[in-house]
């Protein structure tokens, strides 16, 4: 079950993304945020 706040509904009607995109986005950024990360601060560390 989906538990959408009104806000979310309008934003998602209004920028025609749906909240599984949103989630998408947010899982992408993460993984590059990490990776972005590591590449800054983990060089030298073996895996």
């Amino acid at each position: 079950m989906e538990n959408n706040a009104l806000s979310d509904i309008i934003e998602n009607k209004v920028f025609g993304v749906s909240q599984e995109e949103k989630y998408q986005n947010a899982q992408i950024q993460v993984v590059a945020a990490a990776e972005e990360y590591k590449g800054q601060n983990c060089t030298g560390y073996p895996a």
